[in-house]
């Protein structure tokens, strides 16, 4: 059976052990709560490129000539990162945007000398 979505979309309703289940059309999202529409106009949600699972920090020292430097996470802690083993994300993935003071969003991950920053997200 198929019902008109709030925007025009076709979404599948399909019946399992009597209870519906929606599946969303591809490229729609259901508005998030907060957003408003305006009259006759879909406005997109605001999302705070900031809220993502990555841990926070900040870089704190970069040494460029030697390629690597230390992130300060929420704690205090100062974890190691080195260019060539880290996988940087994001549209500010290049190594040009790496300078101290930078905000980032990182994983860490445990080797024989401790943590260590393997992907790192410049925002």
């Amino acid at each position: 059976m198929l019902h008109a979505a709030p925007m025009n979309v076709a979404v599948a309703t399909i019946e399992a052990n009597d209870r519906p289940v929606h599946a969303w059309a591809p490229n729609t999202m259901p508005i998030p709560a907060g957003a408003q529409r305006g009259a006759g106009s879909v406005a997109a949600p605001v999302v705070d490129p900031q809220q993502d699972l990555f841990s926070k920090g900040e870089i704190v020292k970069f040494f460029p000539h030697l390629s690597y430097g230390f992130v300060r996470d929420l704690r205090g802690r100062e974890l190691f990162f080195h260019i060539d083993e880290v996988d940087l994300l994001g549209q500010k993935g290049r190594r040009e945007y790496i300078r101290v003071g930078a905000k980032v969003g990182y994983d860490c991950c445990r080797t024989g000398h401790g943590l260590r920053v393997k992907r790192m997200k410049i925002y």
